[in-house]
């Protein structure tokens, strides 16, 4: 299969990104919160607009991840739950990759 990507070396992004999940993470597991949410993440890269000195940004991928929050606290329930969001994500990643 053929499989293209964008790839960028920026410490700045990759602390910036850590920083904000890890909020994420801090926040759902210090709390009581059983639910839904989503994370949007865009790709864009920033345009010159018709107006005078105006920059817009032109998202050319957008990724849009679904969560749902659960508490297993049996080890068994986390094993088998761990082994179908592994095969979930498997198959989601192959769909990706499929032309």
């Amino acid at each position: 299969f053929d499989l293209t990507y964008v790839r960028i070396c920026s410490p700045e992004l990759v602390e910036s990104i850590d920083k904000t999940v890890k909020q994420f993470s801090n926040a759902v597991n210090s709390s009581d919160y059983h639910g839904s949410g989503q994370f949007v993440l865009e790709f864009y890269e920033k345009r010159k607009a018709r107006w005078p000195f105006t920059v817009e940004s032109v998202p050319w991928e957008v990724w849009t991840l679904h969560i749902d929050t659960v508490r297993l606290q049996n080890p068994n329930d986390q094993r088998n739950f761990r082994e179908k969001l592994n095969d979930e994500l498997i198959d989601n990643l192959v769909t990706v990759w499929r032309p």
